[in-house]
């Protein structure tokens, strides 16, 4: 009975972390279940925005010219 309790703290606790971390994307509703409501309105909330790509010269040394 305790190794199965254990167990499901184990498994909750990790798919908190991929999910804390967004290597998982659950939908809302599940991540509510796991995480809590407040933790999972600010982890969804955020609007995933592209970045520019870096310039590939970026640190190098500009040639003088």
């Amino acid at each position: 009975m305790n190794s199965d309790k254990a167990e499901l703290i184990r498994k909750k606790y990790k798919y908190r972390r991929l999910i804390m971390e967004g290597k998982l994307v659950l939908p809302h509703e599940d991540a509510v279940k796991l995480l809590g409501p407040d933790c999972a309105y600010h982890l969804y909330s955020v609007k995933d925005t592209k970045r520019k790509p870096r310039s590939s010269a970026r640190g190098r040394r500009r040639a003088k010219t």
